[in-house]
């Protein structure tokens, strides 16, 4: 024999089913809403820092051989104390290269990104010498000297670690850009 459901029976299986649809409909939503929060956190604490650490590699690339411009002209002048400023800054600007790219490292996923950052550190210890070199001539106010050997041997240092830097910026820019896509579609 069939059971009767009365209404009472009826109305509390169905809020009992409403509830439980509730439920698992509001379980998948924080589960969501946890990916969301990953993938968005991922996109600004990691890309966004590895653009911003490309760009300070960049810019610290700059300011090395804007310090070597100076000492050449701190040369010419015979200012002793100008040279040694402009070393200063130099040396300030490679450390942070170092510290730049050790931060990087390890927050790169892509292999082209390691090897930018491999050559990144690469060019920056092939730099040193010659610069060393630079300033002994500079000290010696040696100009023509220090002024050749950074045409010659430096300025090419500096225009392939500039290259590196510029690509591992872009390369970090797209991936933030595809980040910012992905989560769109998301919402």
């Amino acid at each position: 024999m069939p059971t009767k459901f009365t209404i009472g029976t009826k109305l509390l299986s169905g809020a009992a089913a409403m509830f439980v649809l509730a439920g698992v409909q509001g379980y998948f939503g924080l589960l969501t809403a946890n990916r969301f929060k990953d993938q968005f956190d991922k996109a600004v604490d990691q890309t966004v820092r590895k653009v911003m650490l490309a760009d300070k590699i960049g810019m610290a690339n700059s300011e090395m051989i804007s310090a070597q411009r100076g000492i050449i002209l701190a040369a010419f002048a015979k200012d002793k104390v100008g040279i040694e400023k402009y070393e200063q800054t130099f040396q300030e600007q490679d450390e942070s290269i170092q510290k730049s790219g050790d931060e990087i490292r390890p927050l790169l996923v892509k292999e082209e990104g390691k090897a930018l950052t491999a050559e990144i550190t690469a060019e920056v210890s092939q730099w040193r010498q010659p610069h060393a070199e630079l300033v002994r001539q500079a000290i010696a106010w040696h100009v023509a000297e220090a002024d050749h050997i950074r045409k010659d041997l430096t300025a090419p240092i500096y225009s392939k670690l500039a290259a590196a830097a510029r690509r591992l910026e872009v390369m970090q820019t797209e991936i933030l850009a595809d980040d910012k896509a992905r989560l769109a579609e998301q919402n």
